[in-house]
């Protein structure tokens, strides 16, 4: 929710919250927002980070310390990706594919997380 807060005040004109990319930022910060949601509470039930990628950046047990740098960090970097990709002669009609598989990916992760564990 952290990453929400700062998009929100990075858009201070009213236009650029127009611009696409700021608003797939927002998408991918909820989506981000509930995976960690779900895997504090995953953390909580006795669970531990298994995600070869996650894991060494977040450790076995993610804290919403690691986790919120890490998301706004990933959120910024896709954002600036798909900008230039949007801006580019070449790549301009995939310039959406950073942040939509960033979205799906923490959207799978959460959904998983979730449902791992719902009680029995």
């Amino acid at each position: 929710m952290l990453d929400l807060i700062l998009w929100c005040a990075l858009c201070v004109g009213h236009k650029k919250l127009e611009n696409p990319v700021v608003k797939f930022a927002v998408v991918q910060a909820v989506a981000e927002f509930n995976d960690g949601l779900s895997t504090r509470h995953a953390v909580r039930v006795g669970y531990q980070e298994i995600d070869p990628v996650a894991r060494p950046l977040l450790g076995p047990r993610p804290t919403w310390g690691r986790m919120i740098p890490l998301g706004i960090t990933e959120d910024i970097s896709t954002a600036w990706l798909g900008e230039r990709l949007r801006q580019s002669k070449r790549f301009h009609h995939v310039w959406w594919t950073p942040q939509v598989a960033a979205i799906v990916l923490h959207g799978i992760a959460g959904g998983k997380n979730w449902t791992l564990t719902r009680p029995k």
